[in-house]
């Protein structure tokens, strides 16, 4: 994807927050005498109180405010319902709070200019915005968290079950208010990442490795006040965190049916809908003997193609280089499978691949969503796979709707030998020295002296697992190897 990752250059305003350990320990007095401002915090219920909108940290546009949570407010205290205009509060009217996402990004700032850390949600479920909390007060929600700290850029990830509260009672309701209602919660709330349970009801903070803010247990007038990194808490009278979602859609499930082979004989009356994307208005009235190389079904237009992969070279047989691609391969015609240096985004730190595989290019079998645990270029998720392993979340989804989750540590190949700049080189050569795969499963995704590697970790994707590029047109699909013939073709976005 080429949605750029939020920089994670500290801003040029320097902190005024109370060091995160203090020498001391955390007090409710602040260490820094207060300003001869009065402090413009509202009370647990505040009345009328300035927008917020001046002190919100920017995102890219597509993502979407929904709350703010203060040091008083962040579940009992907080108020929900359309258009709120106070201080702390969940906006149940936000554009997009029908549409399907998976993903959120929580900023955690000491005083709602300087950030703390920011937290990347990725639930494994597509849901609406009323869904996620519905379902995480009834039976909790799972998530994949990566925490990137500011001070340093230092990044965690976690793998838990987030509850909101179970105590909080169901949201329906709240999220179909037409005004504006005081107490989001009826009992404590915990938003933020960790391990394990994230229940707020449970009071168990440090048990998860908790970062961000919560109310465990008790009142928001004593608890919102702290906020906890690796469930260690640390006293900021005026913090603020932004909770953001995010709207670029999510791809149907079941993009498209599964398809019988096509005839080569032309029907009496051509079809003026040659595909889903027709390659013409105007369609020929004796077509080809063989289907036209159409786009699978849809990707975001927020991603762009890298690589064409399958039939006989995906790994040692690839060609790579600055040529440019489209899905029939490169613009000159010279090569069928290739993976593209010259992409316009391919220096752009990024954490999302979209991977589609089709039997023959055009019939979709499967896709496969790639959520990176670290940021990096094009070039560096390569290299750092092949010598260190890429910690992976992957979501995949079948044409026929069905979906798997899956965590694993991709290494494409460590023999592959990729170096640091091979995206800088101006000849074409093969990609890899020895083996590779491109797809996702459990555990370690190495093929290297591991040919059967593919069952132990439920692989989805094609590859060469240690053995040759001929290899390439077989289709793997939990675990299991389908040879579908030479004419298979994955997209890489």
């Amino acid at each position: 994807s080429t949605v750029a990752v939020p920089s994670m250059v500290p801003t040029e305003q320097p902190t005024r927050a109370p060091t995160r350990e203090p020498t001391t320990g955390p007090t409710r007095a602040p260490t820094f005498a207060p300003s001869r401002a009065p402090s413009r915090e509202p009370t647990v219920k505040p009345t009328f109180a300035p927008s917020v909108a001046a002190t919100v940290p920017e995102l890219p546009g597509t993502y979407e405010l929904f709350a703010v949570l203060t040091s008083s407010s962040c579940a009992e205290g907080l108020y929900y319902g359309p258009n709120p205009t106070y201080a702390a509060f969940v906006d149940t009217s936000t554009p997009h709070k029908d549409q399907l996402h998976t993903e959120w990004v929580q900023i955690v700032t000491s005083d709602g200019y300087n950030e703390l850390f920011r937290i990347y949600w990725s639930f494994e479920t597509p849901r609406t915005l009323a869904n996620h909390f519905i379902n995480a007060v009834a039976s909790g929600e799972k998530v994949f968290y990566r925490v990137v700290r500011k001070i340093d850029g230092a990044e965690f990830t976690y793998n838990g079950v987030w509850w909101f509260s179970n105590g909080a009672t169901s949201f329906a309701s709240k999220f179909a208010t037409p005004t504006v209602q005081y107490g989001f919660s009826s009992d404590d709330g915990a938003w933020g990442a960790g391990t394990g349970t994230i229940n707020g009801n449970s009071g168990l903070s440090s048990l998860t490795k908790f970062w961000g803010v919560a109310n465990w247990n008790a009142g928001d007038s004593t608890m919102c006040y702290n906020v906890y990194a690796e469930g260690v808490s640390t006293y900021y009278p005026n913090t603020k965190t932004y909770m953001y979602y995010s709207v670029v859609p999510i791809p149907s499930a079941a993009p498209t049916t599964q398809p019988t082979a096509p005839t080569r004989a032309p029907s009496g009356a051509p079809s003026t809908m040659p595909s889903r994307v027709p390659t013409s208005l105007a369609p020929t009235l004796a077509p080809s003997s063989a289907p036209s190389n159409i786009p699978p079904p849809f990707v975001n237009t927020a991603d762009e193609l890298f690589a064409v992969v399958g039939g006989n070279a995906c790994a040692e047989q690839l060609w790579y280089g600055p040529l440019a691609i489209t899905l029939a391969g490169t613009t000159t015609g010279n090569y069928e499978y290739y993976l593209s240096t010259s992409t316009s985004n391919k220096n752009l730190l990024h954490t999302k691949w979209t991977q589609i595989v089709t039997s023959d290019g055009v019939n979709e079998l499967f896709r496969v969503y790639w959520t990176f645990a670290t940021a990096r270029t094009l070039n560096d998720h390569f290299y750092n796979a092949v010598n260190f392993g890429e910690s992976v979340s992957f979501h995949v989804v079948e044409a026929g709707g069905q979906e798997y989750v899956y965590s694993g540590t991709w290494w494409f190949s460590n023999g592959a030998n990729i170096a640091s700049n091979a995206f800088s080189s101006s000849i074409t050569a093969r990609f890899s020295n020895d083996d590779g795969i491109w797809g996702g499963g459990i555990g370690t995704l190495n093929p290297n002296g591991n040919p059967i590697g593919y069952q132990g970790s439920q692989f989805w994707g094609i590859g060469n697992w240690d053995a040759s590029d001929t290899t390439c047109s077989q289709v793997y699909k939990n675990g299991l190897s389908y040879n579908l013939g030479a004419k298979t073709k994955t997209y890489m976005y």
